[in-house]
């Protein structure tokens, strides 16, 4: 309906209502200029508008069609009733619209904000005349200001916004002010904008007044061998990470290999996301040159062997689209319905096969157009493949016992096994076959160009064939066992020869051209490369006697096929992830690799407990209405478990409540026990009763906590601490920890972790002991902590805890709030060691710390005047990201990308602040668009 025609419809009702019950239009009338009019404030307006009438006129207009929305709260007039009963009243001799302004504003004095500013509106457009914009934007102000706090009240703003602002007049709902705020308003409550209110405005427009309800938002990050799970809030033992947001948080993943494209994915407050991610890449001269990363489906992959083709089948929500990728440029795509088991495709790339159940689907591009046939089995094959014959491509299919040849058109041939057919490969590009059956035997089998088959050898089993392979020029087969072990058979001396062992049994193998070399990998992020000529290592493997060369990757490989070149065409999943949000910043999430390495033995902990940063928190402050909030921030930090005083959380009763309260904001619960006095320990009979006492605590505290923490642990009874760490042992995943201070030592104590003091900053660099770590001091009483000594040591190894005034609001507070979340994405900062270096000036310290390949530039300026470093850049350094500036912990632009000048990087440092940066080598720089020509406002990464 227009305009107009809304306007006429408005007054012909109500001029049907005035014929009937007059009373009735002018007690609306009364109400026009408000919001919503109350029970009260409806009976007040009869009394004074209409003092003759009697209650039910009130009972008439609340179930009149003037009325839009009623209940026991308010009535709302319909909104082009109002605006014509404004009008109306407008063309009244001056008392009565000036009369029903002033009750309009006496009834509503102690109304909200929002609610007195709309009603301003409406009177001062009521006459129809266009009001100035910056008087709308003056009277609309406070309405932004509201959707950006962080209270809990925006939300109701925003849902009163939506919902009376296109109420408003023409002029006024129109205006510039009023869209921004209905932006603002649908991005602070995660809904879709209304697609006319987009029509016309630059992207820009439309992100800047999106900005307006948009702060901080902690998100969880947990990688998996397959995928990523996103939480929000960060759920428990999840790496944090800082995105731009409000109710909705707009995210772009990426696999963060060369080529991988963005996936889009909106994550809501309460929302958790798991993505899968699969993974299709080249390998060339050792790095990944090319990836395709999938993600929120699955992705099979087929190789055709020489030719180069390969066949790619995407399957999301039960769709299937398979990609067949010919040797050159050709390609095709065709859709279908299910899910596919099993894929393989020619040497050509011409045609494919899909198992989906006992139905196989073949798929041939003929002159361009794509043609399907489906194939009905007996049963459901374990395995497909292609044979070339003068006739074209044979298709093969492993069906319990037999190997089933189904020549187009024409009858199948089957192969005999005397056992289940679980392994077959075969190409078009030879004429080798290899099957291997359950029982662990592998046939191997010639074919001609009619198509006929026939066996040449059957090796004799010697255990699980986890992988079979052929070298399509030389003949050789290729298969690996379940113990590790790998086999090659040689058809020049129709032998078979040992290879290996591999630590864990081969997933994948692939000869290399020619047969000279063996890749084989096994699900994990390496790859091993064998020399499979005996007695004699590959020549550039630099491994002597045929040990593997171990070749790393980010990303599991479950399969692998050799490429003419001499790369690979790898199969895997999971990987690195870059997450980017809606201002540009961009954050790397890694698995470790080499978390075995790492994880230490039993002595070490809980897996929580490895990089979980604790921070301290006061009962009083956990047992007020804002405690849940109070413990979304502390995790917003990026920290990872709660120490509250123990005795205190019984005494008060709070423990079941913190527990679950802890859970819910993705936090680990560990309780403070205090040591047994001196006193007590000198009487025997007392003695024997404190410890029962502290043991039958203990236990009750483990009933709810995740761990449990021995105050001043060096003064605790070493008998005791071995009683209270049997007591943890019994509960699984539940963690012992034990603090200490210059005054008690350093004592050994028998706990997951002892945490002492902060070192000192300008002390020897020294990384501490595992089993141990040290807490960020607090702020001295009645003074207060300098930023820079804070940013100096969360710089260092070893931070396990922080203080509860981290979480205060001041500048200083939220600047080191930022280090600290910061410092918790950076495995390099959380498990690497140090190395001082050199910054080119005396007030600025600067380290470099390193994990595996990760590092990461910490400088730190220490005096009050700010600061020029030049720091070393080192061969194969590209580029410096940073991940930390002064501005870390504010809702700011994108930091910096630093290039070298003259083999060093030049970093300006601001007076008592800090600047951390990612250190880039070439490639990874160039996979990421920051090789050279970078410049501030690129985007910023953090590894997680």
């Amino acid at each position: 309906m227009t305009g107009s025609h809304a306007r006429r419809a408005a007054a012909a009702l109500i001029e049907e209502v005035r014929q009937d019950r007059p009373e009735v239009v002018r007690l609306a009338q009364a109400l026009c200029l408000a919001a919503h009019a109350e029970p009260e404030m409806v009976r007040r307006a009869r009394l004074v508008f209409l003092p003759s009438s009697g209650l039910g006129l009130e009972a008439q207009l609340w179930f009149s069609p003037l009325v839009e929305a009623a209940d026991s709260r308010a009535l709302v007039l319909e909104p082009g009733v109002a605006a014509e009963l404004r009008r109306d009243l407008a063309l009244r001799p001056p008392p009565l619209p000036a009369r029903v302004r002033a009750f309009t504003e006496v009834q509503h004095r102690e109304a909200p904000a929002a609610v007195r500013a709309f009603e301003r509106l409406l009177w001062a457009s009521a006459a129809g005349r266009e009001l100035p914009e910056q008087t709308v934007r003056r009277e609309l102000e406070p309405f932004e200001k509201a959707l950006a706090r962080e209270d809990g009240s925006a939300e109701e703003i925003g849902r009163w916004i939506l919902h009376f602002l296109p109420r408003l007049p023409g002029p006024v709902r129109e205006s510039e002010a009023a869209w921004r705020l209905r932006v603002a308003a649908a991005e602070r409550l995660g809904v879709d904008l209304p697609e006319e209110m987009a029509v016309g405005r630059d992207p820009e427009e439309l992100l800047a007044a999106r900005v307006l309800a948009r702060g901080q938002v902690a998100v969880g990050v947990r990688l998996s061998a397959d995928g990523v799970v996103l939480s929000r809030p960060p759920a428990r033992d999840a790496r944090v990470c800082t995105v731009v947001g409000a109710a909705r948080a707009r995210l772009a993943l990426r696999g963060a290999l060369p080529g991988a494209e963005p996936y889009g994915v909106d994550l809501y407050d309460g929302q958790q996301a798991a993505v899968r991610l699969d993974v299709v890449a080249l390998l060339r001269g050792g790095a990944v040159a090319e990836a395709r990363v999938e993600m929120g489906g699955a992705m099979l992959c087929a190789h055709g062997g020489e030719g180069g083709a390969r066949a790619v089948a995407v399957v999301s929500g039960g769709l299937t689209v398979l990609r067949l990728e010919g040797g050159g440029t050709r390609t095709a795509e065709a859709g279908f319905d299910g899910t596919p088991e099993l894929l393989a495709v020619t040497d050509d790339g011409a045609t494919a096969a899909l198992s989906m159940g006992r139905t196989v689907k073949v798929v041939t591009l003929r002159q361009g157009v794509v043609e399907t046939a489906d194939r009905e089995l007996e049963r459901q094959p374990t395995a497909l493949g292609w044979l070339r014959t003068s006739d074209g491509p044979l298709l093969c299919a492993a069906s319990g016992r037999r190997l089933l040849l189904l020549p187009d058109g024409g009858p199948a041939t089957a192969l005999d096994h005397p056992d289940q057919v679980v392994r077959l490969w075969c190409s078009t590009a030879t004429g080798r076959l290899a099957t291997a059956d359950a029982a662990g035997r592998v046939h191997i089998w010639r074919s001609d160009q009619a198509g006929a088959v026939a066996p040449v050898r059957v090796c004799e089993p010697e255990g699980r064939v986890t992988a079979l392979s052929v070298d399509a020029r030389s003949g050789r087969v290729c298969w690996a066992l379940a113990d590790g072990g790998v086999r090659l058979w040689e058809p020049s001396s129709d032998t078979v020869r040992a290879l290996g062992p591999l630590p864990r049994p081969a997933t994948g193998l692939a000869p290399a051209p020619g047969g000279h070399t063996l890749w084989a990998a096994d699900g994990g992020t390496r790859l091993r490369r064998l020399a499979t000529e005996p007695n004699s290592g590959q020549p550039d493997s630099g491994e002597p006697d045929g040990r593997p060369e171990v070749q790393r990757l980010p990303f599991r490989v479950r399969e692998l096929h050799p490429l003419d070149d001499g790369g690979l065409l790898l199969v895997g999943s999971g990987g690195p992830l870059e997450l980017r949000s809606e201002d540009g910043r961009t954050q790397i999430a890694a698995l470790d690799p080499s978390p075995e390495a790492a994880d230490g033995g039993s002595d070490s902990g809980p897996g929580w407990l490895r990089d979980s940063i604790g921070i301290e928190l006061p009962i009083e402050a956990l047992s007020g209405a804002d405690a849940a909030q109070l413990l979304r921030t502390a995790r917003g930090t990026g920290a990872g478990h709660l120490l509250v005083d123990g005795g205190r959380l019984r005494q008060t009763g709070l423990l079941p409540q913190l527990s679950r309260q802890a859970a819910a904001a993705g936090l680990r619960l560990v309780a403070d026990l205090h040591p047994p006095s001196a006193q007590t320990e000198a009487d025997a009979s007392a003695a024997a009763a404190a410890r029962v006492k502290v043991l039958e605590g203990a236990a009750a505290l483990l009933e709810w906590a995740d761990g449990l923490r021995l105050l001043r642990g060096p003064l605790w009874p070493p008998d005791l601490v071995g009683e209270v760490r049997h007591l943890v042992d019994a509960y699984p995943d539940a963690a012992l920890l034990a603090s200490a201070d210059r005054s008690t030592g350093a004592q050994p104590i028998p706990c997951h972790l002892v945490v002492g003091p902060a070192p000192d900053p300008g002390g020897p660099l020294r990384p501490p002991a595992p089993g141990t770590g040290w807490a960020l001091p607090p702020q001295p009483p009645g003074g207060r902590r300098p930023p820079v000594r804070g940013a100096l040591l969360l710089s260092l190894p070893g931070c396990r805890e922080v203080p509860s005034d981290l979480l205060a609001e001041s500048p200083d507070a939220r600047w080191l709030r930022g280090l600290l979340t910061v410092r918790t994405q950076q495995l390099a900062l959380l498990r690497g060691g140090a190395e001082a270096v050199d910054s080119g000036s005396r007030d600025v310290v600067a380290l470099r710390r390193r994990h595996h390949d990760e590092e990461v530039l910490c400088l730190t300026n220490t005096a009050d005047r700010a600061a020029a470093t030049r720091v070393e850049c080192r061969p194969g350094e590209a580029a410096l990201l940073e991940i930390a500036s002064h501005r870390t912990g504010e809702d700011v632009a994108q930091p910096s990308v630093l290039h070298p000048r003259s083999g060093r990087f030049e970093v300006p440092v601001r007076p008592g602040r800090a600047r951390w940066f990612r250190v880039l080598d070439a490639a990874v720089a160039e996979a990421h668009g920051l090789a050279g020509g970078g410049s501030a406002g690129s985007p910023s990464a953090g590894r997680l």
